[in-house]
């Protein structure tokens, strides 16, 4: 049942047999969620509201004496009693609520959802709602770290970059870019060419804001372009001077690795995600790790390495993602530390 559905129950409806009339999985998760519910119903837009919320506000905070200090916190209450004190005190009708106008298409943390599903055993599209909340209440950014470290999950705010689709023609290069310097028919070149034909654009690029210059993956934009794509995923950055965009630009070869890794782990997760002869189509016949070495180039040594990375610690996992460690150094840092224990 969605939030929205649980408050309309309590000041529209406020059918008094509706608590006896839940199952008792549904009632579990409303109870779970109240915190959640009390805030929606605290930003109800209505005069009328005001005496009521003091009065459900004072039964839900609870007073205490703390090293000689008086504090209060909130009291997640037995939520049949509280249903029953709302439709007391809160006049039925249809209420308006405070909030900030929805943005068509908003850009959700996906991640961040699937986590709040699991969380309050909710479906991720629900979530979307919570999300919305704690956006509301300024803690939106407090319950992605609890959650994230809760469920071991790599977290840095910094790498939340909004990821946009646009059309081709609007980004470009740096004028002062010689292709010639990307070998555009290496097998480099042609690994990624063969790759986003099969499984389309896998990463976003990296283009200035101000400029829509490419800054990083110029040879996938050239793939992209030779294949007659129309839109591509784009993160957009500033970047303050020219030099710092010529560098940029000049040492996209240094993003090689981190590309690899990259492509490496959504090309698996692509290839898996297919069903099994198709799969066994698309890879003549060839093994996993096979087909994913020719079409990443990660050898089938740094691929079992990768994979031992990725399911012991995650999180330096992320960080060889960043270029902060060598296949061999991680790995080896890893199985250091995990036979010491």
């Amino acid at each position: 049942m969605k939030l929205n559905e649980i408050v309309k129950n309590i000041t529209e409806i406020q059918d008094p047999f509706w608590i006896s009339n839940l199952q008792s999985e549904e009632l579990i998760k409303i109870e779970n969620n109240f915190w959640l519910i009390w805030q929606k119903i605290k930003q109800i837009n209505d005069i009328e509201i005001i005496e009521p919320l003091q009065k459900l506000s004072e039964f839900l905070t609870e007073t205490k004496l703390v090293d000689g200090k008086i504090k209060t916190q909130f009291k997640t209450a037995d939520f049949s009693h509280f249903y029953s004190l709302c439709i007391n005190l809160i006049p039925k009708k249809k209420y308006s609520f405070i909030s900030s106008r929805k943005r068509k298409n908003k850009d959700y943390d996906y991640e961040f959802l699937k986590l709040l599903a699991k969380e309050y055993n909710e479906s991720v599209r629900n979530c979307e709602e919570y999300y919305d909340i704690f956006e509301e209440l300024g803690t939106l950014e407090k319950e992605k770290k609890r959650l994230f470290s809760k469920y071991g999950v790599f977290y840095d705010p910094n790498l939340n970059d909004k990821i946009e689709a646009l059309n081709i023609n609007s980004i470009k290069l740096h004028p002062l870019i010689d292709n010639s310097n990307f070998k555009l028919r290496d097998k480099e070149y042609l690994r990624y060419l063969k790759r986003i034909e099969t499984f389309g654009q896998l990463e976003p690029i990296t283009i200035d804001k101000k400029t829509s210059y490419v800054v990083c993956g110029i040879k996938r934009y050239l793939c992209m372009r030779e294949l007659g794509l129309r839109k591509i995923q784009v993160i957009k950055r500033s970047f303050y001077d020219e030099i710092e965009k010529l560098i940029s630009h000049e040492v996209d070869y240094k993003q090689f690795l981190t590309e690899q890794l990259n492509s490496y782990k959504e090309l698996k997760n692509k290839i898996k995600s297919i069903g099994y002869k198709k799969r066994k189509k698309l890879m003549g016949g060839k093994s996993m790790r096979d087909y994913v070495y020719q079409q990443t180039g990660i050898s089938q040594s740094q691929g079992y390495k990768l994979e031992y990375i990725e399911k012991h610690d995650p999180n330096l996992f992320n960080e060889l993602l960043e270029n902060k460690h060598t296949i061999r150094s991680a790995y080896n840092q890893l199985r250091f530390r995990l036979n010491r224990d």
